[in-house]
């Protein structure tokens, strides 16, 4: 999910050069959550009674972190499509 986030972060950039600040802010913040779950990912050893636990609350936690920022993606590309000239809109 982190990369559909960096992906539709970079159409963001492409189609809206106004907002490359905001879209590079979340790519930024993608990267680092996204390395984070890898940190965590590697610093255990996934065995154990818990361990099946463990991993589906570490995948939740990362898919919920990923949503949030797909959320702030499509608020930034709702707010630029409001404020242009309909003419310039997309369809």
């Amino acid at each position: 999910m982190f990369t559909e986030v960096n992906e539709q972060a970079l159409q963001v950039l492409f189609r809206h050069p106004e907002l490359r600040d905001e879209a590079q802010r979340i790519v930024r913040k993608s990267n680092k959550e996204l390395s984070h779950f890898i940190a965590q990912l590697k610093s255990s050893t996934w065995d154990g009674p818990e361990a099946e636990k463990q991993l589906q609350t570490l995948c939740k936690a990362s898919e919920k972190s990923s949503m949030k920022l797909m959320e702030r993606l499509q608020a930034v590309r709702t707010s630029s499509a409001k404020n242009q000239p309909s003419e310039f809109r997309e369809s």
